[in-house]
C-alpha cells in the first residue's frame, strides 16, 4: 500500500511504518539564534550553550534583553522615566558588555 505526503508524492510503506522522505540537510541548519537575557545565571548557561551552537553551525547569535518600563524597587524621591530609562539601559549595556567579553575568552 502507498501513502501519500500533503503534496501528493508517495511515501514507502514498510512493515506497518511509514517511511517519510528525508528533507535537505541545509533546511534544519540555523543560521540566527536568538537568545533572551535576564543576565540570571540560567541565562548566562543559555548564552554558552547558543553560542556553541552558533560557533558550530557559524550562525550568527542574537541577544536581547527588554528593559523594564517600572524600577524593581521603590524609589524615596521621583525619578523622571527618562532618567530611569538611562540608568537601566546603561546597566544592560555594561552587562552586554561582560557577556561579549565572557563569549570572547
Amino acid at each position: 500500500m502507498m501513502i501519500g505526503d500533503k503534496e501528493g508524492r508517495p511515501l514507502e510503506r514498510l512493515s506497518g511504518e511509514v517511511l517519510m522522505r528525508e528533507m535537505a540537510a541545509s533546511s534544519s541548519i540555523p543560521t540566527r539564534i536568538l537568545v533572551p537575557i535576564d543576565f540570571s545565571e540560567s541565562s548566562h548557561a543559555a548564552l554558552i550553550t547558543a553560542a556553541d551552537l552558533a560557533q558550530h553551525f557559524h550562525a550568527e547569535l542574537h541577544l536581547v534583553h527588554i528593559l523594564p518600563i517600572f524600577p524593581r524597587t521603590t524609589f524615596p524621591d521621583f525619578m523622571p522615566e527618562t532618567t530611569f530609562l538611562h540608568k537601566v539601559r546603561k546597566a544592560a549595556e555594561e552587562r552586554f558588555a561582560a557577556c561579549e567579553a565572557d563569549l570572547g575568552a
